[in-house]
């Protein structure tokens, strides 16, 4: 089954709007909504992501927080959050994927403060790679 995931982004100056939409459709989802509790370094998360097959992500935390990929100590990537500052990559956007060329094998959340934490990411999966 499909998903899709509508993006849009919009700048206004005074009388001006300039806004950007777009749909994208994927093959299937990854979805994390963790509490992250005071103080917390290196929570681990469990993911398994196959960075050429990403196409959205998502992430959102209530407080600053920083996000680690593979590893606490020596990542492969690192995101920094601002609280309520979402990151927002599409495969279309000309940009950077913030997990960056090496596949995921682990995500680590780092955090003085408790918040909440949230990542959104749609995938387009090789033919076959996903079960019946």
């Amino acid at each position: 089954m499909s998903l899709t995931h509508k993006v849009k982004r919009s700048f206004s100056s005074g009388n001006e709007v300039l806004e950007y939409s777009e749909t994208i459709t994927t093959g299937s989802g990854f979805e994390l909504d963790v509490a992250i509790v005071a103080s917390s370094t290196d929570i681990p998360l469990a993911a398994a992501i196959d960075v050429s097959e990403m196409k959205t992500l998502f992430i959102l935390a209530t407080q600053d927080m920083t996000l680690e990929t593979n590893d606490g100590t020596t990542p492969a990537a690192t995101v920094t959050l601002k609280a309520g500052i979402p990151v927002l990559w599409t495969s279309t956007s000309g940009e950077t994927n913030p997990f960056g060329a090496t596949n995921v094998t682990g995500l680590f959340v780092t955090s003085t403060l408790a918040g909440t934490f949230k990542m959104r990411m749609g995938i387009d999966p090789r033919a076959g790679a996903l079960p019946d």
